[in-house]
């Protein structure tokens, strides 16, 4: 990892990498492969990273439920602003991340410092390969002291993160706008 022998931290000596799969399911701590037709019985396959419907807001209501939807294997699209620095008295930059979703890799990221009335196209200064996370930055002028700014990303096919994410009781796959505040510097 990183040109590194990989570490027991991350599944080391052996680490299965499925591209195209959510990490959850990257196996760590390898010490044997069995292939089977069926999914793996085992609790973190069965009980964990499932998306519920929102109607479910305790572990008793899920019980039942548990074995009616599968396992994820990919994660929504989403975005998030990880940094907002002023470069000047009426200018912020902010960076971040976005996540491919389903249905393709990110094509791009806008961002809004006016609640989404007026987008910006960030610029996209890392993405390597179909399943790569993809880093961006972006320079919004004309703005005031303090604020609130957002991200949104874009797929392959034209699909846009929501604006609000699905409420699940577990909280997983959450994937609204990204948002991040600025303040008096």
């Amino acid at each position: 990892m990183n040109n590194e022998v990989l570490s027991a931290d991350h599944g080391g000596p052996l680490r299965i990498v499925v591209p195209g799969y959510l990490g959850a399911r990257w196996v760590k701590w390898v010490d044997n492969i069995h292939i089977t037709t069926e999914e793996s019985a085992n609790f973190y396959q069965q009980r964990d990273y499932k998306l519920l419907p929102p109607h479910v807001e305790t572990p008793e209501a899920a019980e039942s439920l548990w074995t009616k939807y599968p396992s994820l294997t990919k994660l929504p699209l989403n975005s998030v602003i990880a940094s907002i620095v002023p470069t000047s008295d009426t200018s912020i930059l902010l960076k971040g991340y976005a996540t491919p979703g389903p249905s393709g890799n990110v094509a791009a990221v806008e961002v809004t410092t006016d609640e989404g009335n007026t987008w910006n196209l960030a610029t996209i200064t890392y993405q390597h390969g179909k399943w790569s996370w993809t880093l961006w930055e972006a320079e919004i002028y004309g703005i005031s002291k303090s604020g609130t700014a957002y991200s949104r990303a874009v797929d392959a096919i034209g699909q846009y993160q929501p604006r609000h994410a699905t409420w699940n009781f577990r909280g997983i796959a959450y994937n609204p706008w990204g948002v991040r505040k600025w303040g008096k510097w």
